[in-house]
């Protein structure tokens, strides 16, 4: 019997429940665009936000929902309920709730005869040239779901949005119910805000996103790939204005899975051993897009849902190791100084060159015609499956040795080669993504050539844009790298667009947050580590600027209040106002043979621990290559023994750095320096002195007094006006937080925002 899928879109029942909602939404879609066309008038005249609501009736609030045990006691509870949904609405929405939404025929008694678990909020939104017709259906604990469809006018941010209409599942959270503070946290906006910096659950229904039900989990991908309007779940695949594409992709990953790679066989069911666990699959979706952020070409990933695996069952080691970012900063930075070639290369399919073994079951995809009596046996890794990553870093470390290169020590992830000519040859790995440097393009042919032996390899070229980084070569040689479609696309997820103001400054300086007691809620905690994750990311990448706010930040993450995510904002605004900045990593005429780095403290600055911070940065090519903004883990009694922790934290980073440097054949290497402005603190590292202030420190923290000794790190002073480590440490003023970002090597690549431009200690 043939078990291949007759079709990659199988038909479906048109009374299963997926047949229903999509029903449903068809023809509320149509409702909703025949009242766009009806009141076009209207829609052009209203000052954004402009609001209509669409009276409710049979059709359009239909779907209620009761969650277990609930139910309305005549018209006093059925009134309350009201009161609730208003909450749960925008503030634009709450005035017409009663008149517009409730059909006037249904009673307290038929609301109540419903007794469902689900409570959902589905919100689809159909795009037009001016407006965005949203339809709504609210589910507000612990009441009843009710229909109404509003319009507004959107704003942009930057160029036009490319990503499609969508329908996202929400689910309202069964705690109890809120506080009035916590909503004012949430919904209101204070007198130290301008009226742009209004906190966007306002503008949106306050829960927070979760998957379908047959969507348990959540993947493990980066911040960079979490920004997008890419489906979620196969329903939303199919209902996009994409969908054929989606199917096209969907039915071209199944087939070359199945016949190119063997990578799965098509069993019954009951070959599965008793006991064995099969894993669930689903496909993911992503759009490809270049540095501009144009879409370059759509895929769909078949993967395994690795959670249901069972440590020394289904997998043993789970390890794999990627680039560091200062170490790929610093292959870029050579570049730049010495002028080598950088190209980027991606390995197709790459997990599943690896073989597994284990014995691992899955399930058939959905959206394939296949009998339920059938199961998919892996012979090839998958992606999904925890073991995945390590088979294929195996696997590539073999093909890359074979090419002649070495990992090095430091980082196992970057590899060199020197040539009978003595010219360095060095490779990025980072999962599929390969960064290819080297001074002889004849190189970067041989190595795309013999990798090409054994996977399909996508030659890109000159490296554009790598992990959501931007890399742009100047005439003169010199490279930039920057994150701003990345920003923008943080930007427009927190609705931050061209209207907003930007700010100078990061941090505003003297701001002192303090945790809040107690458990925060949830919904607050998952937008504002939404916003910290995001952040993060592009403190890592290409922003030194903003670490220290970070660093900050992340500190509250646990229960985080309404002065926090102010603060959060204001990071925002700054990124709003300088998206464009990014690093430059200068060409000659100076060689390069160790780094220089700053290293600085600022003593009890946490007003909760006492505990301080410190921050180190490191440069290669006039450029900063590697920071760092955290507390110290105990606290210190002096400035000097504040200082000599963070010499010791930045010591450690030195040495990294120029044992890295000396793997990528660097030479000679000169000992790392390090400026720091207390001289006590230079001394102690110089010297055994033991003096009462001094002789509690552990031996672990005189790291950096051994390493002076060796010759390996030397010290020198700096006063602290030129300290440019102090922006890791202290939130600044505008003026010396501007001299030290632009020693840190970050330009404008156009000009700024009138209104938000800022010395930069000369300018570019």
């Amino acid at each position: 019997m043939d078990s291949s899928p007759a079709s990659p879109l199988a038909p479906r029942d048109p009374s299963s429940p997926e047949s229903s909602i999509g029903e449903q939404i068809a023809t509320l879609q149509a409702q909703l665009a025949a009242l766009q066309a009806s009141q076009p008038a209207a829609a052009a005249a209203a000052a954004p936000p402009a609001v209509t609501i669409v009276p409710g009736n049979a059709a359009t609030a239909s779907k209620v929902v009761f969650p277990k045990h609930a139910r309305l006691d005549g018209p006093k509870s059925f009134t309350n309920w009201l009161r609730q949904l208003r909450l749960a609405l925008p503030n634009q929405v709450r005035g017409y709730v009663l008149d517009g939404v409730v059909p006037p025929t249904w009673t307290a008694d038929q609301l109540a005869a419903r007794d469902d678990a689900a409570r959902e909020i589905i919100v689809g939104s159909i795009d037009s040239a001016d407006v965005s017709a949203i339809l709504v259906t609210v589910a507000h604990k612990p009441f009843v779901t009710v229909a109404c469809a509003v319009t507004v006018t959107p704003t942009r941010l930057g160029p036009p949005d490319v990503h499609r209409p969508d329908f996202s599942t929400y689910r309202e959270p069964a705690s109890a119910e809120e506080s009035p503070d916590e909503l004012d946290i949430i919904g209101r906006h204070s007198r130290d805000e301008s009226p742009d910096e209004i906190d966007f659950l306002t503008q949106h229904h306050r829960a927070f996103i979760a998957t379908d039900d047959d969507d348990p989990t959540l993947d493990a991908i980066e911040p960079v790939k979490s920004i997008t309007s890419d489906p979620q779940t196969w329903r939303e695949a199919m209902s996009s204005d994409e969908h054929n594409i989606w199917a096209e992709a969907a039915a071209a990953e199944f087939t070359a899975m199945r016949d190119d790679f063997k990578v799965f066989t098509i069993e019954p069911r009951s070959s599965v051993p008793p006991g064995a666990t099969i894993v669930t699959s689903k496909f993911v979706w992503k759009t490809k897009r270049n540095a501009s952020g144009e879409v370059t070409g759509r895929k769909a990933r078949l993967v395994a849902q690795g959670n249901r695996q069972r440590d020394g069952i289904d997998f043993s080691e789970t390890f794999a190791p990627v680039a560091r970012f200062s170490s790929i900063r610093c292959l870029l930075a050579l570049a730049a100084a010495n002028g080598y070639h950088v190209h980027q290369a991606d390995i197709d399919k790459a997990y599943l060159h690896g073989e597994l073994d284990h014995d691992i079951w899955m399930t058939t995809p959905r959206g394939f015609d296949f009998p339920s009596d059938k199961v998919l046996r892996l012979r090839r890794s998958i992606y999904g499956l925890k073991q995945a990553g390590r088979i294929w870093n195996r696997h590539i470390d073999t093909s890359l040795r074979n090419l002649g290169y070495k990992a090095t020590g430091t980082d196992h992830c970057i590899y060199s080669r020197i040539d009978d000519q003595q010219r360095p040859h060095y490779i990025a790995l980072y999962v599929d993504d390969l960064l290819i440097v080297s001074p002889a393009l004849d190189e970067i042919e041989r190595v795309i050539s013999g990798l090409e032996q054994r996977y399909g390899v996508k030659r890109l070229g000159p490296a554009e844009y790598i992990l959501g980084i931007q890399i742009r070569r100047l005439d003169d040689g010199s490279i930039a790298l920057s994150q701003e479609r990345y920003i923008m696309d943080v930007l427009a997820r927190f609705h931050f667009d061209t209207t907003t103001r930007g700010t100078t400054v990061p941090m505003t300086p003297g701001l002192s947050l303090t945790a809040i007691p107690g458990q925060g809620t949830e919904r607050i905690r998952s937008w504002y580590l939404q916003a910290i994750g995001s952040l993060l990311y592009i403190s890592l990448g290409t922003r030194p600027d903003i670490a220290f706010a970070v660093s900050y930040l992340s500190r509250f993450a646990n229960n985080p209040g309404r002065r926090h995510w102010i603060a959060v904002k204001h990071v925002l605004r700054y990124l709003r106002a300088t998206y464009r900045d990014e690093l430059l990593y200068a060409r000659g005429p100076a060689k390069v043979t160790g780094v220089v780095g700053y290293s600085d403290a600022n003593w009890g600055a946490c007003v909760d621990t006492s505990i301080s911070t410190m921050g180190y940065v490191f440069y290669l090519a006039g450029a900063a290559v590697s920071w760092s903004s955290k507390r110290q883990t105990r606290v210190a009694d002096s400035t000097t023994d504040a200082e000599y922790l963070a010499l010791s934290h930045a010591g450690k980073e030195a040495i990294y750095l120029n044992q890295l440097l000396s793997e990528l054949h660097v030479c000679p290497i000169a000992a790392a320096h390090i400026f720091t402005d207390n001289e006590a603190a230079a001394a102690v590292a110089h010297d055994p002195v033991r003096t009462s202030g001094t002789r509690h420190i552990r031996l672990r923290e005189h790291f950096v007094r051994d390493m002076v000794n060796r010759g390996d790190i030397s010290l020198s002073h700096v006063g602290t006006a030129d300290m440019v480590a102090d922006v890791f440490t202290k939130a600044l003023g505008p003026k010396i937080f501007g001299t030290h970002c632009y020693a840190l090597g970050l330009r404008t690549r156009h000009p700024r925002l009138k209104s938000t431009s800022r010395s930069r200690g000369g300018g570019v």
